[in-house]
């Protein structure tokens, strides 16, 4: 892969790492910065590994600065911690790589989708467009289907007793409405045993984003076409 990736630790936030790449052709002007996230442990390099190198190659071959992050371990879930990591990545980005500071770009992948469009509902003159691949977009329907993403989630908001409290304010679905007016693009795969189509389907309905097929991929992104994301964000005002 010809991408050189940079890389850091605790330099917008304890605990934090982060990994980024430039842009390796494009338009002369700054782009904006690309967020990829996918809420995970371990993830600030998984945006340049498997099936996201692809990706994230057609973005800085379009001239788009991409930066990706690990917020001090455990899953995010759209928490409120993760909220205010990605504030502070996507201005540390700017300033990092020299892009266009009005808004930046979203790629959220699984949970990751989550994090950021509760961000973009909570902050949306910060964000210009959102690419969700195999989103999660129901955190409560996701918590009620499997003890093990119970689990995961509860811990993300501190427990059972914190999820509960604050479960459907953090739950996109819920407010799916509310993302009318955003760019916003759902790629999903039929046979993806984790996030039901007809979830993705009906936040699409209500939320009037664009809605894209592929695979049949599982849970993954193996099968998308990268041009179709390049093009939906060369296409944001």
């Amino acid at each position: 892969m010809g991408l050189r990736v940079i890389g850091g630790t605790d330099e917008y936030a304890p605990g934090e790492r982060h990994a980024a790449v430039a842009p390796t052709a494009g338009p002369g002007e700054p782009r904006r910065l690309v967020v990829f996230f996918t809420g995970a442990a371990g993830d600030e390099r998984r945006f340049v590994e498997d099936e996201y190198a692809t990706l994230t190659e057609a973005l800085a071959a379009a001239g788009f600065p991409v930066i990706s992050a690990e917020f001090g371990g455990g899953y995010a879930w759209g928490n409120d911690l993760a909220l205010d990591r990605i504030d502070r990545l996507w201005r540390f980005g700017v300033e990092s790589l020299g892009a266009r500071p009005d808004r930046f770009l979203g790629v959220g992948v699984s949970k990751g989708a989550t994090a950021l469009l509760n961000y973009a509902r909570r902050t949306r003159a910060d964000v210009a467009a959102v690419a969700a691949l195999i989103p999660a977009l129901d955190l409560e329907a996701i918590h009620d289907r499997s003890a093990e993403m119970a689990s995961e989630i509860e811990t993300a908001y501190g427990g059972g007793a914190g999820y509960a409290e604050v479960a459907t304010e953090h739950n996109p679905m819920a407010h799916a409405e509310k993302y009318r007016g955003l760019p916003l693009g759902c790629w999903c795969s039929l046979d993806d045993p984790a996030i039901p189509f007809e979830e993705v389907r009906e936040f699409g309905r209500r939320a009037k984003a664009e809605l894209r097929l592929f695979g049949p991929a599982g849970h993954s992104i193996e099968g998308l076409d990268a041009g179709e994301v390049v093009e939906f964000f060369a296409g944001v005002p």
